[in-house]
């Protein structure tokens, strides 16, 4: 008998899991990511996409690019969130990445 496939969720949600902060002792960078959930919390965007690049820069974590863009996006920042994406896609062309980044491009422009 065959396993059946799991089931895939919604772009958006398999983003917005990813981007759930780890424990401070899986990744260096988790302190600067909750920092960031609780800035973007605040509508404090550009004060959230500060955190998340250093999440990104202190650990790698292409979600807290995603959170980056997605912070310069909402802050009405189209051209840094533009270029934040396109990073992104370059670092980590996976799929479920591109479908949002790609519509959240196609509304900047």
């Amino acid at each position: 008998m065959g396993c059946a496939a799991p089931a895939v969720g919604a772009p958006e949600t398999e983003v917005a899991r990813d981007l759930q902060p780890p424990p401070p002792s899986k990744l260096p960078s988790a302190s600067y990511l909750e920092e960031g959930l609780k800035l973007y919390a605040d509508k404090r965007f550009y004060e959230a996409a500060e955190a998340f690049q250093q999440a990104y820069k202190e650990g790698g974590s292409t979600p807290a690019l995603f959170a980056e863009g997605q912070s310069l996006h909402s802050a009405g920042d189209c051209a840094r969130a533009l270029e934040v994406f396109e990073e992104l896609l370059v670092v980590e062309p996976d799929p479920t990445y591109a479908v949002v980044v790609n519509d959240l491009m196609e509304s900047c422009q």
